[in-house]
């Protein structure tokens, strides 16, 4: 564990596990799950317990090496931060004045050097400071900068927390708040978490290596037997996580007990009535939230390589739509998003079909107009609508329309489309006879035959040009078989 930095990556941190005695599958497990040098010396007792099981001892051994590895980066001297300096207070003697004075004096060159100096965050922290919404997770932005300056020495006097902060507000804008500088707030919060962290390091050097209070140590022991939970005990414990607000839920903890608890969910939501989306989100509350939503379409579809499946799906898309077009000239030859998106629209078109029961919106919807009101409507099954900005430069936007707006976490067209398929099957829903070019995507795209759907005769006759394109460009679609 000694060759372990803030700045180790996560190769070197699954080599320093292998030097330090442990096992090849546990170093793996660090590896998968993207655990660099500045995550594992800020990672959390209870973040260990849920990656490791029934595995106490070894839990243990990790926690007391970290935090001696953390101890050892505490006492090397600074070579890149803010240089620290004695406490100041109204009560220093003249003596200690001098001193610090000529302290001062003699690191005047070195202050310099290190007032350029920023943390290195975690990629989650440093995409939210470059987009200017570092207030969507502000408590992990200020535990990674806290244990950042105790790795490098300390920060004692008010003075170098303001020049600090204000160095930093440069650096990121928005970390500024209203007060009486813009950094005072960032500058506060830093200070106590420092406090804090002081205070459990000192407690570990007089021999109480387990940070933990009795309370906590209690959830995490009765956590490790997570194997053996209940839906009922995994949705009871999800349900108090997202009680927190936003910014203080556990993520790890909440994918975690989503896994584990992804069977008996499934099966329960099978046996619910057909379309009953909001007894199904009141029972599973994570399921209204799109980032888990899109977890559970993972589990639920094995996408395999969805770039190679997306591209092979366009260029036969295209040769079939210029078939029928009697080879048409202006077919597409890179496909780009705007290209991709004329060809989806034209085969939701193509398979366009008629229906007596009630008139639905069209399955996927394309706008360019800058501004759209928006609004839920429960009175529909799940839409897509599609923004298509007039700047080519800027990505498409995506919005799936239910009784509330669900904002598409990516920006590409592969991405939006798997977020509205992704809520037709986290929430058990059968796809519309309206909405036949759902049905073709999930056929083509996610390759998925497990979901059965109604199919038009626009639909079948299309599906024969189109496979027959697919023959000759020896492009094997394989489905899924129910087994």
């Amino acid at each position: 564990m000694e060759a372990i930095t803030s700045h180790s990556s996560c190769g070197e941190v699954r080599e320093a596990l292998l030097k330090s005695g442990f096992s090849e599958t546990t170093a793996d497990l660090f590896y998968e799950n993207e655990v660099d040098g500045m995550s594992i010396l800020n990672i959390k007792d209870q973040d260990l317990f849920l990656m490791l099981p029934n595995k106490i001892g070894l839990v243990r051994k990790l926690i007391v090496m970290i935090d001696e590895r953390k101890a050892q980066i505490a006492a090397l001297p600074s070579p890149s931060v803010v240089k620290l300096e004695s406490s100041s207070s109204s009560s220093l003697s003249e003596n200690e004045v001098e001193q610090e004075q000529v302290q001062e004096q003699g690191h005047a060159q070195e202050h310099q050097r290190h007032d350029t100096a920023v943390p290195n965050y975690s990629d989650r922290i440093q995409t939210l400071l470059e987009n200017g919404r570092i207030i969507e997770d502000f408590d992990k932005f200020i535990e990674e900068t806290a244990y950042y300056v105790l790795s490098h020495g300390d920060i004692t006097s008010r003075r170098r927390y303001a020049e600090f902060g204000r160095h930093m507000f440069e650096q990121f804008p928005c970390i500024g708040f209203s007060g009486q500088q813009p950094w005072s707030f960032f500058c506060k919060k830093l200070s106590q978490k420092i406090r804090n962290l002081r205070w459990k390091r000192k407690k570990g050097l007089n021999g109480y290596q387990d940070f933990t209070s009795k309370k906590t140590r209690t959830e995490l022991h009765s956590t490790v037997r997570e194997i053996h939970m209940t839906l009922k005990q995994c949705t009871k414990l999800i349900a108090d996580e997202l009680r927190k607000p936003n910014v203080q839920q556990n993520r790890t903890l909440l994918k975690h007990l989503q896994k584990i608890s992804y069977k008996d969910r499934r099966q329960d939501i099978a046996q619910a009535e057909e379309g009953a989306v909001q007894d199904i989100l009141k029972k599973y509350p994570l399921l209204s939230d799109m980032e888990y939503i899109h977890l559970e379409f993972k589990m639920l579809v094995k996408v395999g390589d969805p770039a190679a499946s997306w591209t092979a799906l366009l260029v036969n898309l295209e040769k079939a739509m210029s078939m029928e077009r009697n080879n048409e000239e202006g077919s597409y030859v890179e496909y780009e998003e705007v290209h991709a998106l004329q060809l989806i629209v034209q085969l939701q078109s193509k398979l366009k079909t008629r229906s007596k029961g009630k008139k639905l919106p069209p399955a996927i919807s394309v706008t360019d107009a800058p501004t759209v009101q928006l609004s839920g409507d429960s009175s529909n099954p799940p839409r897509l609508l599609v923004i298509h900005h007039q700047d080519p430069a800027r990505p498409l936007s995506g919005f799936v329309i239910t009784d509330r707006i669900y904002i598409c976490k990516e920006n590409t067209l592969l991405g939006i489309l798997y977020d509205l398929l992704g809520c037709y099957y986290a929430w058990n829903l059968s796809f519309p006879v309206q909405y036949q070019v759902l049905g073709f995507l999930q056929s083509y795209l996610l390759k998925d035959r497990r979901k059965p759907f109604f199919k038009s005769s626009a639909y079948i006759k299309f599906q024969k040009t189109f496979e027959s394109v697919c023959d000759e460009s020896s492009e094997e679609y394989v489905l899924t078989k129910v087994g």
